[in-house]
C-alpha cells in the first residue's frame, strides 16, 4: 500500500517498456524525477478506524479506501484491507483503482502479482483519465502482456496520454512510429516526438533522438547535436547511479536501469572518434552550456540551438537588435552589433537553419556575420542592401521549430 513510503514507477530495459514498482523514500523519488502518489494526496482524512468503518459499511467509497489505507501496513498482508480497497475501486473511486492496479502489478502487500488483474484495474483508472494507467495499458498492448498484442490499441492509449508533461507518452509513441507499428513508419514524426520528450529530460527519448541524428536516414544527419543529447543522457546516468543501491556481490546481470545510460556513454565516445575537431568542440560546447531548470517534476532541458536546428522568422519592421538579442539567447553565443546597425527588419522565413536565417536577414540589410569561437560579429557589406526578404508577416518575431 501507499503509506509512509512513496511508490515510484520507473521504466527499465532497452525499449523502456518494462515497468517496475519500488517503495523508496520520497527524496529518492523526487531526485529521480519519477511519478509519485502519496496516500494523503489521495484524500485520506484524519479519522479513527471506528469512524471510517462505520462510513465504509454504509457504502462510502472514500471511507472504504481510507480504511484500507489505515489497516494496511508495509511488509504485511491484510485480506480485510484488500477487500475494502476492492469495494471502493468497484464503485469507481480512482485512488482505489490505482492502488489495486499497482499491487497486482508489483505483487505487493500479500497480493500475488497478476498481469491480467493489474491490466483490468489500470484500464478502469485509464478510462477515468489517469495518465500513468493509460501508459500501462498502452504498454500491455504493445508487448502483448495480459492481452493479445495490438499495435493500434497501443498507439491509441499513448495518444490519450500525450502532453502529460514528462515526455514518457511522447517517447513511447515516437518509438511506435519509428518502427511503423500501429501507424505508418515516419522517422521525421518520431524525431519530433523524441525532441519534445528530450526537452523534458526524458533520457530514453534523448538517446533515441541522438541515434536518429547519427544515422541521418530520414532526417538530416546532425552529429554535433547528437553529441549533445548523448552527453545529457550520460549526465542523467551519473545522477541516477549515485542514487541507486550498490550492486549485490556476484551479480551477473547489469542493472537494467543503467543499461541504456551506459550505452549512451559508449555510443557518444564512438561518435566523438568520427567527428572533426571543430564538430567535437562544438558538441562539447553545447553539452557544457546545457542546463536543467525547474526544481519541480519534471525538469526541463534548456540548451543552445544546434547548427541545424530550424527556426521560423516572420516579422515586419522589427529592430535588428531585438532579433539578434533573441538569437543570442537561443544559441548561447555572444553577438557584437556595430553601432550604426540601428535598422528595422522585415522577413518571412520558415523552417530554415538558424545560421541560414541569420545570413539571409543580414544580407538583405547590407550586413554579414563572422564567427570567432563563441563570438558572432556583424559587419557591414560594401554592396547596397537588397529588397525586403519574403512576405510581410505579423506573427511573433521568433518561433523555434525543434527539428534537429
Amino acid at each position: 500500500m501507499i503509506g509512509p513510503t512513496v511508490r515510484i514507477e520507473w521504466m527499465l530495459g532497452k525499449s523502456g517498456l518494462l515497468r517496475r514498482m519500488a517503495a523508496w523514500p520520497a527524496v529518492t523519488a523526487l531526485a529521480l524525477g519519477c511519478w509519485f502518489l502519496p496516500a494523503r494526496a489521495l484524500g485520506e482524512a484524519p479519522q479513527t478506524i471506528a469512524e471510517l468503518r462505520h462510513a465504509a459499511e454504509s457504502g462510502d467509497a472514500r471511507a472504504q479506501f481510507s480504511l484500507a489505507m489505515k489497516l494496511w501496513r508495509p511488509g504485511t498482508a491484510s485480506p480485510e484491507a484488500l477487500e475494502w480497497c476492492r469495494k471502493a475501486a468497484e464503485q469507481g473511486y480512482l485512488p482505489a483503482q490505482i492502488e489495486m492496479a499497482i499491487n497486482y502489478q508489483a505483487g505487493m502487500y500479500g497480493v500475488t502479482a497478476n498481469q491480467a488483474a493489474a491490466l483490468f484495474w489500470h484500464r478502469r483508472a485509464a478510462e477515468q483519465g489517469f495518465v500513468d494507467s493509460q501508459l500501462f495499458v498502452g504498454d500491455a498492448y504493445a508487448e502483448g502482456k495480459g492481452v493479445t498484442r495490438d499495435d493500434a490499441q497501443a498507439v491509441s492509449w499513448y495518444l490519450m496520454a500525450l502532453g502529460r508533461g514528462d515526455g514518457w507518452a511522447e517517447y513511447e509513441l515516437g518509438r511506435m512510429i519509428e518502427a511503423g507499428r500501429g501507424m505508418a513508419k515516419d522517422e521525421g514524426k518520431a524525431a519530433q516526438l523524441y525532441r519534445t520528450a528530450a526537452d523534458l529530460n526524458q533520457p530514453l527519448a534523448q538517446l533515441a533522438l541522438a541515434r536518429l541524428q547519427v544515422q541521418g536516414s530520414s532526417i538530416v544527419r546532425n552529429p554535433t547535436c547528437a553529441y549533445l543529447w548523448y552527453s545529457l543522457v550520460v549526465k542523467y546516468g551519473d545522477k541516477v547511479r549515485k542514487l541507486l543501491p550498490p550492486p549485490k556481490p556476484g551479480a551477473a546481470e547489469p542493472n537494467p536501469i543503467l543499461l541504456p545510460l551506459e550505452q549512451a556513454a559508449e555510443e557518444r565516445d564512438a561518435l566523438a572518434r568520427t567527428l572533426t575537431p571543430s564538430e567535437l568542440a562544438e558538441g562539447k560546447r553545447l553539452a557544457a552550456a546545457a542546463t536543467i531548470e525547474g526544481g519541480s517534476l519534471p525538469e526541463h532541458i534548456r540548451h543552445p540551438l544546434c547548427p541545424r536546428d530550424t527556426i521560423t522568422v516572420a516579422v515586419s519592421q522589427v529592430p535588428l537588435r531585438e532579433l539578434v538579442s533573441t538569437l543570442q539567447t537561443l544559441t548561447g553565443l555572444a553577438f557584437v552589433v556595430p553601432p550604426q546597425a540601428d535598422i528595422q527588419v522585415t522577413a518571412d522565413l520558415h523552417d530554415v537553419p538558424w545560421e541560414t536565417a541569420l545570413t539571409e536577414i543580414l544580407q538583405h540589410q547590407g550586413y554579414r556575420w563572422a564567427r570567432e569561437g563563441d563570438l558572432i560579429r556583424l559587419e557591414a557589406l560594401l554592396a547596397p542592401p537588397r529588397p525586403p526578404l519574403g512576405t510581410f508577416g505579423l506573427r511573433p518575431p521568433f518561433g523555434v521549430v525543434p527539428r534537429c
